[in-house]
């Protein structure tokens, strides 16, 4: 019983602060990285992606470090609480579920590699080199058409009134 209560206190506190840091970081890095793009910033949105892509990474460590610990608390929830009776069915079908999470959150990652990898000419060479923290790159390509796209957007919003009609260019 006390190993269970210690487990429970272990993943609590790792889920708890690794999923508040996770939350911080990237509320952080995306309000000044959208300022910086919003304000045309450019050279400071690479500098500040830049100098922060190691507090990003770990950032991404601890949010699936939060995961893992929610995942350790539901166990330890089923087997600190449910009916003798009932929990061997709900701890398979809880670690049943659980491995969809695993598995669907490894695919959305596995999938997003591309997103990081250097790009590759027609001779099958890479083309770009890109700053990399671990091997993953990270100045996103995207950034410039992201910065023109939110700009063309913001344009086009100032240029209509609230029913969508064109304003009068004066």
């Amino acid at each position: 019983h006390m190993l269970i209560i210690i487990l429970d206190l272990i993943s609590g506190t790792v889920g708890i602060v690794a999923g508040l840091h996770s939350v911080i970081i990237f509320s952080l890095t995306t309000m000044y990285g959208r300022t910086a793009t919003g304000l045309r910033h450019d050279n400071a949105y690479d500098k500040f992606f830049a100098t922060t892509a190691f507090q990003r990474v770990r950032g991404f460590q601890m949010f699936l470090w939060s995961m893992y610990a929610f995942m350790a608390q539901v166990v330890i929830l089923i087997e600190s609480r449910c009916p003798v009776v009932l929990k061997p069915f709900m701890i398979l079908f809880a670690l049943w579920l659980l491995r969809i999470v695993h598995e669907d959150t490894q695919g959305v990652m596995k999938g997003a590699e591309c997103i990081f990898q250097h790009r590759k000419g027609k001779d099958g060479k890479k083309t770009t080199k890109r700053p990399t923290v671990g091997g993953v790159a990270m100045h996103g390509t995207s950034r410039s058409v992201l910065a023109a796209s939110s700009r063309q957007l913001l344009e086009t919003l100032s240029r209509r009134d609230i029913d969508g009609d064109e304003r009068e260019e004066k």
